[in-house]
């Protein structure tokens, strides 16, 4: 299996980078470049689209690995993969609390970062007219800085959604666990969590 490359070292942490990111790149040039007759400017706004949502999931990982440096765990790295991120601390405090706050930092972080999009959203669609935020027709076909700034919040609300599920070893998993840890104990708490996420 290949395995992840470093991209760069990022307050203090190393990011790597899954081989198989290229296959979003590959989708995301035949998506605004060879299959679509838009322009330029259409494909440059749906690669600034595909790096925003990546730079998305990397402040989600260190969303958590900002909380876990809080606790005094050493973070060892952070790995991209085409369909989300992996932040790798040291040791998964045994500490409810802790473990709480460490897993619910990153989706809190996405949620900072649509919160921070409302704005601009609001505004466009009061001037400009609310249809201008999405492409009914063509999902994801035609791309404009309005729209780009719509698929950006609306990814980011689902990865916060996404990572909310009760289900181990996502952070509402990790979150659920925590919560019922002082209750029942951490290994009957894992327990519980795991069989949550399988249904």
């Amino acid at each position: 299996m290949p395995r992840a490359f470093k991209v760069g070292h990022l307050y203090g942490v190393d990011i790597n980078v899954h081989p198989a990111f290229g296959l979003v790149l590959v989708w995301a040039v035949w998506q605004w470049g060879l299959s679509s007759s838009r322009g330029v400017g259409a494909f440059a706004l749906g690669m600034l689209l595909v790096t925003l949502v990546f730079a998305s999931v990397l402040l989600h990982e260190l969303g958590h690995c900002a909380m876990a440096r809080q606790f005094g765990i050493r973070v060892l790295d952070v790995t991209l993969w085409p369909f989300g991120g992996v932040a790798r601390i040291e040791q998964m405090p045994a500490e409810p609390r802790s473990e709480f706050l460490i897993a619910v930092a990153g989706p809190a972080t996405n949620l900072a970062i649509a919160v921070a999009l409302l704005p601009p959203l609001l505004l466009t669609g009061v001037l400009a007219g609310w249809d201008t935020l999405f492409s009914t027709s063509t999902p994801l076909g035609t791309m404009t800085p309005a729209t780009l700034l719509s698929y950006l919040a609306i990814t980011n609300l689902l990865i916060l959604l996404f990572n909310l599920l009760p289900a181990f070893p996502v952070d509402g998993g990790r979150m659920l666990r925590a919560a019922l840890s002082p209750r029942l104990g951490r290994d009957r708490a894992t327990s519980v969590a795991v069989t949550a996420g399988l249904g």
